[in-house]
C-alpha cells in the first residue's frame, strides 16, 4: 500500500499489516510522525475488473430473426492505465559540519607543544655530549676498530688517521 506523509509529501511503500495496526509511521524524509488511515472498504469494490471475453450461445432459428434487429448495446469498459508510485523523494544531506580552526586557540603566551626551561636545557646538553664523546672515541680508537673491521677503514681515511 503506498502512503503519503501529510508533512512533506514523501511517498512510501508500507505493508497493508502496519497500517492496519494503526502503528505511528516516521517520514525519513521530514522526521513527521503520524498514523496512516486505511482506506475506505468501498474504494476496492468500486474498482473495476479487467473484462473477460464472454462467449454467448449461439441464437436458435426463431431468435436469430429476432436478433437481425439492431439493439443497442453496451461498449466493454476500457481498463483504465495503472499509474505507477512516485519514487520516494530522496533523503535530505545532514548539513557539513564546520572545518576545524586553521590555527588553534593558544591558552599561554607560546605555542602548544613547545617546552621550555630547565629540562629542555638539560637535553640538548646531553645530546651534545654523547656526540662529543662518540667523536672522542673515534679519534682514539679508530685504528683498533679499522683493524676490528676493515671497511671502518675508509672512514678513518676520511677522519686523516
Amino acid at each position: 500500500m503506498d502512503i503519503a506523509c501529510p508533512n512533506c509529501a514523501a511517498t512510501y511503500r508500507v505493508p497493508e499489516a502496519l497500517v492496519a495496526q494503526g502503528k505511528p509511521l516516521r517520514c525519513a524524509a521530514c522526521g513527521e510522525t503520524w498514523v496512516p488511515e486505511m482506506p475506505p472498504i468501498e474504494d476496492a469494490a468500486h474498482q473495476e475488473a479487467p473484462p473477460t471475453e464472454i462467449h454467448a450461445p449461439e441464437p436458435a432459428p426463431a431468435e436469430a430473426a429476432a436478433a437481425e434487429a439492431p439493439e443497442a448495446q453496451p461498449e466493454p469498459a476500457q481498463p483504465t492505465p495503472e499509474i505507477p508510485p512516485s519514487p520516494p523523494a530522496p533523503a535530505r544531506p545532514a548539513p557539513p559540519l564546520a572545518p576545524p580552526p586553521l590555527h588553534p586557540p593558544v591558552l599561554s603566551g607560546r605555542a602548544p607543544g613547545l617546552r621550555s626551561g630547565v629540562p629542555l636545557r638539560l637535553a640538548w646538553a646531553a645530546s651534545i655530549a654523547t656526540l662529543l664523546i662518540a667523536l672522542a672515541g673515534l679519534a682514539f680508537y679508530g685504528d683498533a676498530i679499522a683493524a676490528a673491521w676493515p671497511p671502518f677503514a675508509r672512514v678513518t681515511a676520511l677522519l686523516g688517521g
